[in-house]
């Protein structure tokens, strides 16, 4: 730690290989290719905006057809009225046929 502390001190800090990080405060840091890079990230940030629109009108899409369903006792009401007509035409209509 002593001499990480005396390297940081004389203005030297040691990276390990790594690219230089941002000097903090007084200005004069290492900016590099900057621009590059977050123009890249425009970029990219466009692309995400654009799918996430489409994936938007997409869940309201599957929204409305899931609204238009019908509900369970929608269901078990059409079931027992299909039951109740085919009894009725079994016991009553063809009897008379």
């Amino acid at each position: 730690m002593g001499l990480e502390f005396q390297l940081i001190q004389g203005g030297k800090q040691d990276t390990g290989g790594r690219a230089p990080t941002l000097k903090g405060g007084g200005g004069g840091g290492t900016s590099g290719d900057m621009e590059a890079r977050v123009s890249g990230i425009e970029k990219r940030l466009d692309k995400i905006d654009t799918k996430l629109d489409a994936l938007g009108k997409d869940v309201a899409e599957v929204k409305g057809r899931i609204s238009a369903m019908p509900t369970t006792w929608q269901l078990l009401g059409m079931i027992l009225a299909i039951m109740g007509a085919s009894f009725a035409i079994i016991r009553f209509g063809l009897g008379k046929i």
